[in-house]
């Protein structure tokens, strides 16, 4: 856990990228067929609810960098949250059609990279004490404050 705990900085960078690249890669697949014809859509979260998660994303990088370290549960339950409403908002959708067509929905690489991103500036918030001296800093000012 003090290994982990050592890196935290660079999980909750690392968060915020994924949170902030997720939106562009395919977030879900849906799939279609109406009397033999079959249709298929790749969303990307960006289209959508995807500004939240951006702003999310930037917001939990802002935090990071002036050592707030629990206020990244917000950004990262939003993310979350997000993301799982839009799923089951399509798969919502896509029952109510199931009576016209049928049609699969399918998780895309954006979903898991948002969700793997929200996971990780969690950890962050929950590893990061203001005062440890085992933390590893981001900046290099910071380093030379250190020695």
């Amino acid at each position: 856990m003090d290994k982990i705990k050592k890196y935290c900085n660079y999980i909750g960078i690392v968060g915020c990228l994924l949170l902030l690249l997720g939106n562009f890669f395919t977030f879900v697949t849906v799939k279609a067929s109406v009397l033999g014809i079959s249709q298929s859509e790749a969303v990307k979260f960006v289209d959508g609810d995807g500004a939240f998660v951006i702003v999310a994303a930037i917001v939990a990088a802002v935090f990071i960098f002036m050592k707030k370290g629990k206020w990244n549960y917000a950004p990262a339950i939003i993310s979350a949250a997000v993301a799982i409403y839009d799923v089951a908002d399509a798969k919502d959708v896509a029952s109510s059609v199931g009576s016209l067509a049928k049609v699969d929905i399918s998780y895309g690489i954006g979903f898991f990279m948002i969700m793997l991103g929200a996971i990780a500036v969690a950890a962050y918030a929950f590893l990061y004490k203001n005062d440890d001296p085992e933390i590893l800093p981001l900046t290099k000012e910071a380093i030379s404050k250190k020695k």
